[in-house]
C-alpha cells in the first residue's frame, strides 16, 4: 500500500463557540461612523467580520485488479472567525458602547451561522473521497479525488453565499451600528 498526500487549502467565506480559532483585529473610534470606517478599512476583505474554513486531506490508495482505489481518507477542518475589537471603547458614550454590544452580539450570531454551515463539511468531503471509483491509474485517481473534494467544498460555499444573500451579510438580522 502506497500513501499519497493531497492537500487543499481553501479559504471561504464564511464563530466563537464552534470556531477553532478566533482572530480579533483592533479598531478605534469615538463615533459609530469612525468604527464603521475602521471596520471597512481594517476588516477582512472589507467586511466587518469573516468566517473562513480550511480543509486538507490525505488518503491511502491500493492497487487491485490493475486499478487504483482509495483505501482510506483523512480530512481535517479548521474554521477561523475574524471579528473587530474596539480598543478605546471606555472613552465613548455609554449609549454607543451599548449599541456596540448589541451589534457585536448580532454579528457574532451571523458568523455562527457560517460556522454551522461549515460544520459537517469534513465528513462530507471524507465520504465523497471514499466514494471515488477506482481508476486505471493512481494519477487519474488523485486528480478525480482532488476535483471531488473541491466540488464538495464548493457546494457548501454556495450555501454560504446564499446565506449572505438572504441576510444581506447580517444586516437583515440586525447587524447595524448607529450613533446615539
Amino acid at each position: 500500500m502506497k500513501t499519497t498526500f493531497l492537500a487543499v487549502s481553501l479559504l471561504f467565506a464564511a464563530l466563537p463557540a464552534g470556531a477553532e480559532e478566533r482572530v480579533l483585529y483592533p479598531i478605534k473610534g469615538a463615533s459609530a461612523g469612525d468604527l464603521i470606517r475602521q471596520m471597512r478599512q481594517l476588516g477582512p476583505r472589507g467586511y466587518w467580520a469573516w468566517t473562513a474554513a480550511r480543509y486538507q486531506w490525505t488518503y491511502q490508495y491500493r492497487r487491485t485488479a490493475g486499478r487504483c482505489a482509495i483505501a482510506s481518507a483523512n480530512v481535517t477542518e479548521r474554521i477561523t472567525v475574524t471579528l473587530p475589537d474596539w480598543n478605546d471603547r471606555s472613552a465613548a458614550k455609554p449609549c454607543l458602547r451599548e449599541g456596540w454590544e448589541r451589534m457585536m452580539t448580532r454579528l457574532s450570531e451571523h458568523e455562527m451561522g457560517h460556522v454551522r454551515r461549515w460544520q459537517g463539511t469534513e465528513a462530507r468531503v471524507r465520504a465523497a473521497l471514499l466514494a471515488v471509483p477506482p481508476q486505471a491509474s493512481c494519477e487519474a485517481l488523485g486528480k478525480l479525488a482532488n476535483d471531488t473534494g473541491n466540488a464538495t467544498i464548493a457546494e457548501v460555499q454556495a450555501g454560504q453565499d446564499e446565506y449572505d444573500r438572504q441576510t444581506n451579510h447580517g444586516i437583515a438580522t440586525g447587524v447595524a451600528l448607529r450613533d446615539c
